[in-house]
Order: C-alpha cells, then structure tokens, then sequence
C-alpha cells in the first residue's frame, strides 16, 4: 500500500492513465476564468471516477 508521496504519484498517474488530467485542467481553468459549472455529476460519474484499486 502506497502512503504520503508515493499515495500522490500514484494518484496523479491514474489520472494521467485515464486522460482525466486534461479533464481536471480544463475544469480549473474555466473555474480561474469565473465560470459557474452545472451537470457536474456526469463528469463525477465517469468510468475512471469511480475505478477502484482494490
């Protein structure tokens, strides 16, 4: 089990694998711009979302 900096890289990895990075990025950069989001749950609600690692 990963912990502390290694929990981190690993997180981030996953989201690099599933292209969800460039999801996030996007999100933040709307977000920095004043944009209000609404249907957030189809983006919470995505197969990469909701992978466990078990």
């Amino acid at each position: 089990m990963a912990t502390g900096k290694a929990q981190k890289k690993d997180k981030l990895r996953h989201a690099e694998y599933y292209d969800f990075q460039e999801i996030q990025d996007k999100l933040y950069a709307d977000s920095s711009k004043g944009k209000v989001f609404k249907h957030l749950v189809e983006i919470i609600a995505l197969p990469e979302n909701i992978v466990s690692d078990e």
